[in-house]
């Protein structure tokens, strides 16, 4: 646990550049240095450390491979380059977008802009849901197209809006979107492109159509020459 007594516990904790905190584990403290970000990560390593021990692997197997663990594709993925920060999430529900966005407040001083749309022709209900959480835990949204599927991109939008009550824009080209969120950044600013994670492809109008948000970000940024 972090908050509660537990046999395996974290204190310290530091999410600013990966993570790192103090792990005590059956009465031994060890320091614990990770390339991963999120307090759900915290979570997620202190039960890997508790099955590992359990299982009589020793400690320094169990913390260097913790410390070369790479992140996950599409999962909280961070991209830092000349002072613009930028995180791919596959966060696609209320819930998850609130964990995010949370998340991310420990790894800026500035603002934080939300960049998402919803999947066409399911979860309707979700939408406004998680317009709510995108105005409550950000300082400017912009709405956009996830996989609209069969569905106008622009009604998916207009579900949207109806839990919105911060400043927001509406840019239905994803690409523009995010070219868009690019040019706001601002020093210390976050912009967090969530929905859709590590997929590859959009699916509008029955159309496959190749796109992965953090390709189309490193284009944007020049990384891909």
């Amino acid at each position: 646990g972090i908050d509660n007594p537990s046999d395996v516990f974290a204190i310290d904790i530091n999410m600013r550049n990966g993570l790192t905190f103090i792990v005590n584990a059956f009465d031994k403290i060890y320091e614990i240095k990770s390339n991963l970000f999120g307090r759900y990560n915290v979570y997620n390593l202190l039960s890997a450390i508790t099955l590992l021990e359990t299982m009589g692997i020793s400690y320094d197997d169990i913390f260097s491979g913790i410390a070369n663990l790479k992140e996950v594709e599409g999962r909280l993925n961070l991209i830092d380059y000349n002072d613009k920060k930028i995180v791919i999430d596959f966060a696609h529900t209320e819930d998850g977008l609130k964990n995010l966005l949370q998340t991310v407040k420990s790894l800026t001083n500035g603002r934080i802009l939300t960049l998402f749309g919803c999947g066409g022709n399911r979860d309707k209900q979700k939408r406004p849901l998680m317009g709510k959480v995108a105005s409550t835990y950000s300082n400017y949204v912009i709405l956009t197209s996830d996989n609209p599927r069969y569905e106008n991109p622009i009604d998916i939008i207009n579900d949207i809006e109806k839990g919105m009550f911060i400043n927001y824009t509406v840019i239905t080209d994803r690409f523009d979107a995010i070219k868009y969120g690019i040019s706001m950044l601002k020093q210390n600013d976050i912009l967090v492109i969530a929905g859709r994670g590590g997929e590859i492809h959009q699916e509008i109008n029955g159309e496959i159509i190749p796109f992965n948000d953090k390709e189309v970000v490193h284009k944007i940024l020049g990384l891909d020459k």
